[in-house]
């Protein structure tokens, strides 16, 4: 898939995922939500995706839906590695190449879902 195409998809698939969120949920939750999204890279760089992918999995309710929300992105794009598998698993057992590779991705959705949701957002 060239570069230009997965980006429109990576567009069209945050804005819809962010909607579908907004559309549903009450203001304090969508206020929650574009905070946890602004969060998201910084604790990626920080501490690694695999165990931000770890704490957002744990923690429930917003950061459990935002965690699914980019595991159903990543099971679309890379089916193989991430067919039946909970994300944090495939993640954390990656080697360092695609490690790399993954984590330029969720940064990358993260960045669209937050700018969608800054732009919703009331």
């Amino acid at each position: 898939m060239s570069k230009s195409l997965l980006e429109k998809g990576r567009a069209a698939y945050a804005y819809k995922q962010v909607s579908v969120y907004f559309n549903s949920k009450p203001e304090k939750q969508q206020k929650e939500y574009r905070s946890y999204l602004k969060k998201l890279p910084a604790m990626i760089q920080m501490n690694g995706l695999g165990q931000t992918f770890a704490f957002y999995s744990s923690q429930g309710g917003t950061y459990r839906e935002i965690y699914n929300q980019i595991s159903s992105w990543l099971a679309e794009q890379y089916e193989e590695a991430f067919s039946d598998k909970e994300a944090v698993e495939v993640v954390i057992s990656m080697n360092s190449g695609d490690y790399r590779t993954i984590t330029v991705e969720v940064i990358a959705l993260s960045n669209w879902m937050r700018r969608f949701a800054d732009g919703l957002i009331n």
